[in-house]
């Protein structure tokens, strides 16, 4: 596996964040009564933050 096809640190770590706010959002806040279409939204932001930067990674620029 090339260095390209590889997940940086930071995508990791935005992915698995966007996914507990997700899990948090569907699971957890409903029984409690929290807001749950905040922590999705939050959930949402991360997932696009993360695509970012992983465009921002493998785009046509870091190929050279």
């Amino acid at each position: 596996m090339n260095q390209q096809a590889r997940p940086g640190v930071s995508e990791i770590v935005t992915f698995a964040a966007a996914a507990l706010c997700a899990a948090l959002g569907l699971f957890v806040s409903p029984r409690y009564g929290g807001a749950t279409w905040v922590v999705l939204a939050v959930a949402a932001l991360l997932v696009w933050q993360g695509l970012v930067l992983r465009r921002r990674r493998t785009g046509p620029a870091s190929q050279t």
